[in-house]
């Protein structure tokens, strides 16, 4: 009879399988050709928000894959009792955690640094940002266009700070919902170590019983 803790592991881990699956689903129908960049400074350098989206979506992909992997090494181990599964289940889910530490300190710097930051901080290297992305300044305008590495975008009054204004609520929504999955992969990762324990335990008190019944034979 499956115990709750291996009926809670499996029903968890499901639904990481079934997170990893929405992820890379909903990332190549969101981008429609995920692989598809733009070469042109039309294309990713001048969009911002496109090129964050689609790099954002690829990650996502990444990460799905590893949560399908781990949901379906947890599966395997509560359902079947493979202690061996359940190692590999911690251990994916650690890999898993990492990539979603990873991008919750790029949501984090693009939500709390960038969009922090001021002219000072970014004036060593805002004319890499003002090629890249077709704007002027920081936050400010220079004097005259001759200051900006793309001028073009002075007499529009287009600032960098409004290219990350615009993923503004993309980044902080990804900062959220980051959050959550590692949460959910960390609460997993105690379930996983609670499991193992317990089937350590039944195996061995298992073993012993045999050993104890064959000395009853004898």
């Amino acid at each position: 009879m499956v115990s709750k803790l291996e009926l809670s592991t499996t029903i968890a881990a499901a639904v990481y399988v079934l997170i990893g699956f929405f992820l890379i689903v909903a990332s190549i129908v969101f981008t429609k050709d995920i692989n598809a960049f733009a070469r042109s400074a039309e294309g990713k350098d001048g969009d911002l928000t496109l090129y964050f989206t689609k790099a954002s979506c690829v990650y996502l992909i990444v990460a799905g894959a590893i949560c399908m992997l781990s949901g379906s090494l947890g599966m395997v181990g509560a359902l079947l009792e493979k202690q061996w599964s359940m190692m590999l289940y911690f251990m994916t889910l650690i890999v898993s955690l990492i990539t979603w530490f990873v991008l919750e300190g790029v949501f984090g710097m693009i939500t709390f640094g960038l969009t922090a930051a001021s002219e000072a901080t970014m004036s060593s290297t805002i004319a890499t940002w003002e090629l890249r992305f077709h704007c002027c300044g920081w936050k400010t305008l220079p004097a005259d266009a001759s200051k900006c590495a793309y001028p073009a975008a002075f007499s529009q009054g287009h600032t960098c700070i409004q290219e990350f204004n615009s993923i503004w609520n993309l980044s902080i929504a990804g900062f959220a919902v980051v959050a959550a999955f590692s949460i959910f992969a960390i609460v997993q990762m105690v379930l996983a170590c609670t499991l193992y324990r317990y089937l350590d335990n039944l195996f061995r008190y298992s073993y012993l019983n045999n050993q104890h019944g064959d000395n009853k034979d004898e």
